[in-house]
């Protein structure tokens, strides 16, 4: 499965939406946002995902905001599953023992379970030499 935290839908966007929100950066937002490189767009890129998805997104992240998530859950290929997290700081969700159970039950119930080990080869029968 793929797990996915406080992640941003662009790199370009994410910094043209930063820069807009400060006064004396809005009004250089788009000129500076392309000196950044928008290889980084894993909304383009989430679609081509075909295992099980989680996207987790903070309310009030104060670095990537919401609607984030919330966009690359919709671009997101079923099976996928999402977690708005009230009251938490950027990448703060598994700081919190519950979220950290949480995702552990997530991931049992996503992944195949693992092979059992396979069994030793019996050990070889020591002869005893000719007399």
């Amino acid at each position: 499965g793929l797990v996915a935290d406080s992640s941003f839908t662009s790199l370009r966007a994410i910094t043209r939406e930063k820069l807009a929100g400060f006064w004396l950066t809005w009004p250089l937002q788009w000129p500076l946002s392309f000196t950044v490189s928008d290889t980084l767009r894993p909304i383009d890129t989430i679609p081509e995902i075909h295992v099980p998805v989680l996207i987790v997104g903070g309310e009030d992240d104060p670095v990537v905001p919401f609607h984030n998530a919330q966009e690359l859950f919709a671009a997101a290929n079923e099976p996928k599953t999402f977690w708005a997290i009230p009251k938490i700081p950027h990448i703060g969700t598994f700081a919190l023992p519950e979220y950290r159970d949480k995702l552990v039950a997530w991931l049992d119930g996503v992944m195949p379970p693992a092979a059992a080990p396979a069994a030793p080869a019996p050990a070889a029968k020591m002869q005893d030499p000719p007399p």
